[in-house]
């Protein structure tokens, strides 16, 4: 049990500081893992138990022999997918078979009561495993969406330009991003309502993810702005793009007149930014300057 222990401690120092759904899965694995491998390797002293006359000894194979029971309804406690909980529980019964065969009482009807429930804790500790993860991705999604446009929003936005500035920091590769302003917006809002201004937003940010490419990704940063991160993109392919989106991204008033977008692009390398905040910080004053030259242009630094 020392020996067990100490593993399971080494395991989670190991993993503590990388997240990653591999490491994830391998800390899941460990952590029933060496318990049932633990319980299986001491299968053959059960034996020793049967043989034994004391009350003591047979209390002693019956704690053991809740072991696997135990650990499969604590699979309730973790956040798993359904993959991930059929595998912890195939090796809950195949560890609890293994046990009983060792230990001479696979055939035992007494004991084979054991194997019946701990089928039903296994499945209600999956339904419950299972049931937190769906929640937990709900209550994520929630958080990170835009309920208007569907798009992620400022705080999964921030989360994101974190990423894949690294990994363009890390290649020296290109990294724009470009923050676009509907024009004229207030307008349609105070003219039309703001249910129209809704719809309007809508139809713009359906317009403009259509015209990014698959790799690019659009935020909803606040209000009628949209922040488009365009990884690999140097400052004058973001720019070519979203002069182009001027004349593709068509998107109308309620009464029918056409409405534009301002835009101000900044990028990594180009503009020298120490971090993706000056970087976004120097898009949203290129895009004000934008604005200020009249609109329905795009402002980037020098190339």
């Amino acid at each position: 049990r020392a020996l067990l222990a100490l593993f399971l401690a080494t395991a989670v120092w190991l993993f503590r500081c990388v997240p990653t759904q591999r490491n994830v899965r391998w800390a899941y694995a460990l952590l029933f893992g060496m318990p049932l491998l633990f319980f299986v390797v001491l299968a053959p002293y059960f034996q020793t138990a049967v043989m034994r006359p004391s009350l003591s000894a047979r209390a002693y194979l019956d704690t053991y022999h809740m072991f696997p029971l135990l650990i499969s309804a604590s699979i309730g406690l973790l956040p798993v997918t359904l993959f991930e909980s059929a595998a912890l529980v195939s090796a809950c019964l195949l560890a609890s078979v293994a046990g009983l065969a060792a230990s001479g009482l696979l055939f035992d009807s007494s004991e084979l009561g054991w194997l019946w429930i701990l089928l039903v804790a296994s499945g209600i500790g999956t339904l419950a495993g299972v049931s937190q993860t769906a929640l937990m991705l709900q209550n994520f999604r929630d958080a990170a969406t835009d309920p208007l446009t569907g798009l992620p929003n400022r705080r999964a936005g921030v989360n994101l330009l974190a990423l894949q500035w690294e990994q363009a920091r890390r290649n020296h590769g290109p990294f724009s991003v470009a923050m676009i302003d509907l024009d004229g917006f207030k307008r349609v809002n105070d003219t039309h309502g703001h249910e129209a201004g809704d719809r309007v937003l809508v139809g713009f940010a359906v317009r403009l993810r259509e015209t990014l490419r698959a790799g690019d990704s659009l935020l909803r940063w606040g209000g009628e702005e949209f922040l488009a991160v365009l990884p690999g993109a140097e400052s004058h392919d973001a720019v070519r793009r979203l002069e182009k989106m001027l004349h593709e991204c068509t998107v109308l008033e309620p009464d029918g007149v056409p409405l534009t977008f301002s835009a101000g692009v900044a990028e990594r390398g180009t503009d020298a930014s120490s971090n993706p905040e000056a970087l976004v910080a120097l898009a949203d004053r290129r895009m004000y300057e934008a604005k200020a030259a009249g609109r329905a242009s795009v402002v980037a630094g020098p190339t």
